[in-house]
């Protein structure tokens, strides 16, 4: 969050561009509460990346996560190899 709040210069600039209160920009900078995903993801387009959505929500976004590896590492090859695989399944059982 002090990233956030240095690139708008304030926290009650910062929570004025982003749509939110400066308490909520408080809260979520003292650790009482959680950027929200999808203000994270809103707070990375709207900076260009300067403050990104893996600063805000490491929990969600991480590097590995993002580019995959989780996946790799969890077996999933991809989104379409695994619908063909169960769409192959559902045929199988249909016979």
């Amino acid at each position: 969050m002090d990233k956030l709040i240095l690139f708008f210069g304030g926290r009650v600039e910062a929570a004025n561009a982003i749509g939110v209160s400066p308490s909520y920009i408080s809260m979520i900078k003292s650790g009482k509460r959680k950027c929200s995903p999808a203000l994270a993801v809103l707070v990375d387009n709207i900076t260009n990346g300067k403050v990104s959505k893996q600063e805000l929500r490491p929990d969600i976004w991480s590097p590995s996560i993002d580019s995959g590896a989780f996946l790799k590492k969890e077996g999933v090859e991809s989104t379409q190899s695994n619908t063909d695989t169960a769409q192959a399944s559902g045929q199988n059982a249909l016979r």
